[in-house]
């Protein structure tokens, strides 16, 4: 078994373990399985690029002018770990669009001419990837009329933060409120729809780097970041990565287009380098992401999770189920007794405590805000819902 087989059979069950519940998607490869789409239901795409290891002597290696060849290590699993953590809130999957050939064979994260370096099956590969970003956008704005758009990378800067870009440079970044939401500005970025229909009426800074910026909840939570209300810009000469080809056409920077994007470029220490540092940050990205969306879109999040039963469970365990129209918990236990029940949010903060002894319950919950709640309780009772 070859090296670059081993890689990419463990990259398939990763992703697999991954990706749980398939029942509920449908996963499309592309030619050579090269490229990969598995179709969620959430209003967020995310996407790998560089993080793909089959190196196929059908496809040769990348010398025109202007390539770049490194990966971004650990990127792939790092996407599919995001996707697992949006599942474990939701009970909903993310679209995920995956690069499996490396990075010296085809870079689909710029135009097709370096991207393939005109080798016929390359460009093959790069069209493929990026239909299946154009499907799973169609898909958002069907379901949704909305939709976020994260471009998973990863950087080897010496700064240890994460850099997230919007399609602004480090001159733009620097400018002051006034000067940075002019017209011009908003429009050359790629969250120009969300600047423009955002639910508080926050302008590009705010978004940017004001206290309810993506980079800001991120920085808040351990992970540094730029821009943000810490770091609202690069200093001088500082590297910072503005954000590439896949955001710039398929981003609301495309005035056709209302999906809005941004491109994240990890450091390795603490977010790619092993299973647990990228299980950490995941989970974070995830809680934050969704936050997110539900502050400035003022959508509700998909909730999929209609009973905590699993697949091949036996009925000894407890049910429960959300109704969001009566804003009722409805919990039934499979046996006799007094049973207690916690329900707790996001950060982990204790809510509420009941007991009862009817094995059917309903609960009002009227006095609990807008969010995802999680539920522990007697007889393996554990699971999560979401008040809309």
């Amino acid at each position: 078994m070859t090296t670059s087989f081993s890689l990419r059979l463990y990259l398939l069950i990763f992703c697999t373990i991954a990706f749980k519940n398939l029942s509920v998607s449908q996963t499309f490869y592309g030619t050579n399985s090269f490229t990969e789409y598995r179709q969620g239901t959430l209003p967020i795409l995310l996407t790998a690029p560089h993080g793909g290891t089959m190196v196929p002597l059908s496809v040769p290696n990348r010398t025109c002018n202007g390539s770049v060849t490194a990966p971004d290590m650990y990127t792939e699993e790092l996407a599919c770990e995001i996707d697992s953590s949006l599942f474990d809130l939701t009970g909903c999957h993310a679209h995920l669009v995956l690069c499996h050939l490396a990075r010296i064979k085809v870079d689909v994260n710029r135009p097709v001419s370096i991207a393939s370096c005109g080798n016929t099956l390359a460009t093959i590969v790069f069209n493929e990837f990026h239909k299946f970003i154009d499907t799973a956008q169609f898909k958002m704005k069907q379901q949704h009329n909305y939709g976020f758009y994260a471009d998973i990378h990863g950087h080897s800067h010496s700064i240890q933060r994460l850099e997230l870009g919007y399609g602004l440079d480090t001159t733009q970044l620097a400018l002051s409120p006034s000067s940075l939401n002019t017209p011009a500005n908003v429009n050359s970025s790629s969250i120009r729809n969300l600047v423009n229909t955002n639910f508080n009426s926050y302008t590009l800074s705010d978004l940017l780097s004001g206290p309810f910026a993506l980079g800001t909840l991120l920085a808040s939570s351990g992970y540094s970041a730029v821009p943000s209300a810490q770091d609202p810009y690069p200093l001088g000469g500082q590297p910072y990565f503005t954000g590439g080809y896949n955001i710039q056409v398929h981003s609301s920077m495309v005035a056709s287009n209302i999906i809005d994007a941004v491109q994240i470029e990890t450091q390795y220490n603490g977010v790619r380098d092993n299973p647990i540092s990228r299980k950490k940050f995941a989970d974070t990205l995830a809680k934050k992401l969704l936050y997110f969306l539900n502050l400035h879109y003022n959508q509700p999040t998909p909730n999929c999770i209609v009973t905590t039963l699993k697949e091949n469970e036996n009925e000894t365990h407890p049910l429960f189920f959300f109704d969001n129209t009566n804003k009722t918990l409805n919990i039934r236990f499979q046996t006799e007794g007094e049973h207690t029940i916690f329900i707790y949010g996001t950060s982990g903060d204790f809510w509420k405590k009941f007991t009862f002894k009817e094995r059917n319950e309903e609960l009002k919950l009227h006095d609990l805000s807008p969010g995802i709640y999680f539920i522990k309780g007697s007889g393996s009772l554990s699971g999560k819902f979401i008040i809309q």
